[in-house]
């Protein structure tokens, strides 16, 4: 979470299985402080929007 709020817009899923465990600590973090929740969101629009583009330049 740290990371996030200090501007780290790439997750890194760790390789150990516990990708469930970190989306959840993502959502409880983001359902209790509102400026996170902004932050994650836009992190998910840019990677979103680079999915497209790379997507469309195939």
């Amino acid at each position: 979470m740290a990371a996030v709020r200090a501007g780290v817009h790439l997750l890194l899923a760790p390789e150990d299985g516990h990708l469930g465990d970190v989306a959840a600590a993502l959502s409880e973090t983001a359902e209790g402080d509102t400026a996170f929740a902004r932050t994650l969101h836009g992190a998910a629009e840019r990677v979103r929007a680079l999915a497209g583009r790379q997507r469309s330049a195939r």
